[in-house]
């Protein structure tokens, strides 16, 4: 009984002596600093163009789905209840009356008219006050908010999946540009159909931004 205690508090020693001498594992892979500093210089060379944050205020703004937009309807329809609902009415009639006398045989026919004209101009204004409390707006307005919602997610979505890869793209051109004459050229296309897109997306603001930094935006 005692050996086999002996064997295994060798081996449990042998174990932690080989684990001890195991070197320890970085936590993260190093970056390399030349490697570093020639990333940094070629990303140095898009600083002139747009970020994508700018993008995204300018594709917003385009959709109409900006911050005020969306402010502006929940404070709308939460005010509306204070407004009177206004009526106005106009009424025009006409009362006509004629009579025909024949004082005696020998005397003209005497023939009299009256006109009554009645003009009435009303005015009414309506206050809901159970509006004041909940508002049958509301409910239209937060429908038409969660549209909203979501075409501002789509909005960001597209032009953030575009920004980038057209930057993928001209990092690519830069480092790995291809060989291939064809090869070449259909990046080239690629870079200005993604350069088109995402001047649709925010109303023709990148190319202005492009060109305001002295920048071909389909070269």
């Amino acid at each position: 009984m005692q050996h086999k205690r002996r064997l295994a508090w060798l081996g449990l020693s042998a174990l932690l002596a080989l684990l001890c001498g195991l070197p320890s594992l970085p936590i993260r892979a190093q970056v390399d600093p030349e490697m570093e500093r020639k990333a940094t210089a070629l990303l140095r060379k898009f600083s002139k163009e747009p970020t994508v944050r700018q993008l995204h205020k300018a594709g917003l703004q385009y959709a109409l789905v900006n911050q005020d937009r969306i402010g502006g309807l929940v404070s709308r329809a939460r005010h509306s209840g204070w407004l009177p609902e206004f009526r106005v009415r106009y009424n025009y009639n006409t009362d006509d009356d004629r009579a025909t006398s024949f004082p005696t045989l020998n005397s003209p026919i005497l023939t009299t008219q009256s006109t009554d004209l009645d003009h009435r101009l009303e005015f009414r204004a309506t206050w809901r006050l159970d509006d004041l409390i909940f508002n049958r707006n509301e409910i239209t307005v937060y429908r038409e908010l969660r549209r909203l919602v979501e075409l501002r997610t789509d909005v960001l979505k597209e032009i953030t999946k575009l920004y980038f890869e057209r930057r993928r793209l001209q990092i690519d051109l830069l480092v790995n540009r291809p060989s291939n004459l064809l090869a070449y050229l259909r990046q080239r296309l690629r870079l200005q159909e993604l350069s088109a897109d995402l001047d649709a997306l925010t109303g023709g603001a990148f190319s202005k931004m492009l060109r305001e930094a002295g920048q071909d935006p389909y070269k």
